[in-house]
């Protein structure tokens, strides 16, 4: 979910937010919306398309979104934007992407316009691959060039090699989500996107998980929808 840097909202969002996490999802939903309607929180804004996506109301999610489009032009309302489009045109059995797209192009659009809907205002990234595959690096290489060419810093692989050889960690097989937040922290990432593969055939899929370095929560993790197909 996004955060709401406004102290003055905070009350608000928290109270939003409790809803959220007791599973009220109506009444979270609501409860951004009134926070959107008062206060023009782009936050609070995509939390309630996050909770219409979540309860299958991709219509209403998509409607929300070009009403805050219109009044913000905000980018990360826009990739909101345009990651709902392409959800709306999976479940209507259509071609979401040009032709001219790689499997490995296509996820990353997505891997992206989902990541960015849940990362802190100035994000620091650190993305690492459980799975040392041609096809993954290549979903890697294109999120790293989408990512950097929206301004975001991306942590460079050399320094986390340096601090995991002065650490004595191997970041290979199961591995502790301290593990990755003590490096994240000593790299001065503030977010980890861990990115791997399951399956195999028409079965495989990308898997993505999203670390919050400063709070250790799980911030996002990918599904096993057609969009994350490879």
């Amino acid at each position: 979910m996004e955060r709401e840097p406004n102290s003055d909202l905070r009350g608000m969002m928290n109270d939003a937010d409790a809803f959220r996490r007791a599973g009220n999802y109506v009444l979270a939903r609501e409860a951004y919306i009134a926070i959107w309607d008062d206060y023009q929180s782009i936050a609070a804004a995509i939390n309630a398309a996050i909770l219409f996506e979540a309860t299958g109301d991709l219509e209403d999610a998509i409607y929300l979104m070009e009403n805050v489009f219109e009044a913000t032009r905000a980018p990360r309302v826009i990739r909101k934007l345009s990651q709902l489009n392409r959800e709306a045109a999976y479940a209507l059995g259509l071609e979401a992407f040009d032709e001219t797209q790689t499997p490995a192009e296509r996820v990353a659009g997505h891997a992206v316009a989902e990541i960015s809907g849940i990362l802190p205002e100035i994000p620091r990234l650190w993305i690492h691959t459980t799975a040392d595959l041609a096809l993954v690096n290549d979903v890697i290489d294109n999120m790293t060039s989408t990512f950097l060419g929206s301004g975001f810093t991306i942590v460079d692989r050399q320094m986390i090699d340096m601090i995991l050889a002065e650490q004595d960690l191997h970041l290979g097989g199961a591995v502790a989500d301290s593990d990755f937040m003590r490096v994240g922290n000593l790299a001065g990432a503030n977010t980890i996107v861990i990115v791997g593969m399951s399956g195999t055939g028409a079965a495989r899929r990308l898997q993505v998980r999203v670390l919050d370095i400063e709070t250790a929560a799980l911030r996002m993790q990918s599904g096993t929808g057609v969009a994350w197909r490879l």
